[in-house]
């Protein structure tokens, strides 16, 4: 996942996620997709993705997370959230990034979300740009982040999906996008 902003930063986005079990769909709202073919004996690449880094200063975003690949397939890490930018220098540090699912917009800004990836994610929230306002959640697999508000709290992050590939068959919910923040009074 995408680490969060600072200071009312937006929350980070979701890596991506695919699948190709049962009927299940893919991030975004996509279609399953089809088997991967293996070859017996041959070695096959496979790297974990580490998450975003947060942040709490001012004029930063939340730094992207490390894509995850298996042999071809690669899944994206998710976008960072916009951060709160000093007097003057707002503009350049409230979007969010894109990813597998896109990061969210900072709050008190006009920043732009980060987009999500086709078949992967989907996109942040926007933060409210009214004075005191919320960010915008992190994109999840199956919903985009929440918009932030004029008031409190930061916009939640968008919905994970849920899925059956466990030991048991039971149903869990993967790759959640993170809430979106707000600065705190006093």
């Amino acid at each position: 996942a995408g680490g969060g902003g600072p200071n009312g930063g937006g929350g980070g986005g979701a890596g991506g996620y695919r699948t190709n079990y049962a009927s299940e769909t893919s991030g975004g709202a996509s279609s399953g997709e089809g088997a991967l073919a293996l070859t017996p004996g041959v070695q096959y690449t496979v790297t974990v993705g580490a998450g975003g880094t947060n942040t709490s200063s001012y004029d930063v975003e939340g730094g992207n997370g490390e894509d995850s690949v298996f042999g071809s397939i690669t899944s994206l890490g998710g976008g960072g959230g916009g951060g709160q930018g000093s007097v003057g220098n707002s503009i350049l540090y409230e979007n969010g990034l894109p990813g597998g699912s896109g990061g969210g917009a900072a709050r008190e800004s006009t920043g732009t979300t980060g987009r999500g990836t086709t078949g992967q994610g989907s996109h942040g929230g926007t933060g409210s740009a009214a004075s005191g306002a919320s960010a915008g959640g992190g994109g999840g697999a199956s919903a985009v982040g929440v918009n932030g508000s004029t008031s409190a709290p930061g916009g939640n992050g968008g919905a994970g999906q849920a899925s059956a590939i466990t030991t048991t068959g039971s149903t869990v919910t993967r790759a959640g996008g993170g809430g979106g923040g707000i600065h705190p009074v006093g």
